[in-house]
Formats: structure tokens, sequence, C-alpha cells
């Protein structure tokens, strides 16, 4: 396999998950920094996992023999999970920049809702 099948296409996956997987999760319940958090954290864990599981995937197209794997199942689910938090460098700053406009979308929503509660100020 090339380099882009091996490594640009499961970063770039990965990365566009983490821009979409969290506007997905917000847009149905209620708008609170909290419900953001456990999106947040779910969203990551989801990410790792999907990381680990999209490698492990492309060594098994890469002709790695499952038996191999299977003898030492600790070992190869530790080396998938490092391999899934490897792409974090690429995806965890755009998990970020997307918790913070998700962040201040949650605040404009609180600062129309408190400004229609109020009477104006004269």
């Amino acid at each position: 396999m090339s380099w882009t099948a091996e490594t640009f296409f499961p970063i770039a996956l990965l990365g566009l998950a983490a821009l979409v997987l969290p506007r997905i999760a917000m847009a149905r319940g209620a708008q609170t920094h909290r419900r953001l958090l456990l999106v947040l954290a779910a969203t990551t864990v989801a990410l790792v996992l999907g990381g680990a599981a999209l490698f492990a995937g492309l060594y098994a197209l890469g002709g790695v023999p499952t038996e191999a794997l299977s003898q030492v199942q600790t070992q190869a689910a530790l080396h998938f999970l490092r391999l899934g938090l490897l792409p974090a460098l690429v995806w965890l700053p755009l998990l970020v920049l997307n918790a913070l406009a998700l962040a201040q979308r949650i605040e404009a929503k609180r600062g129309e809702a408190l400004a229609a509660r109020e009477p104006p100020e004269r």
C-alpha cells in the first residue's frame, strides 16, 4: 500500500470525524456546557477507538496474519490503541477549535435568552 492509503486517508478521515461528530451530537438536545463536555469526551473515545480499528483493518489489508495477532491479544490491542492515539496530533487541535466554536454558540444562545427575558434599559 502507498503512503497515501496508509497514512493520509486515515488521518484525514479522523480529522473530518473530529469536526463532524461533535456538531451532529450537539444538534439535538439541550445546549449546555456540561453536554458539550460529555460530547467531547465521547468523541475523543470514539476517535481513539476508531483510529485503532482503522489501523487494525489496514494491518489486515496489508497481509499481517490474524493468527499472529490473536496469540498476543493484549499486546496487539495496546499496539493498535497507541496507533489510534498518534493521529491525535492532527485531530485534537481540530476538536479543540470545534469545541471553542460550539461553546461560543452556547454562550450566544444564553445571551439571547437573557436579553429576551430582561426589560430594555433606558
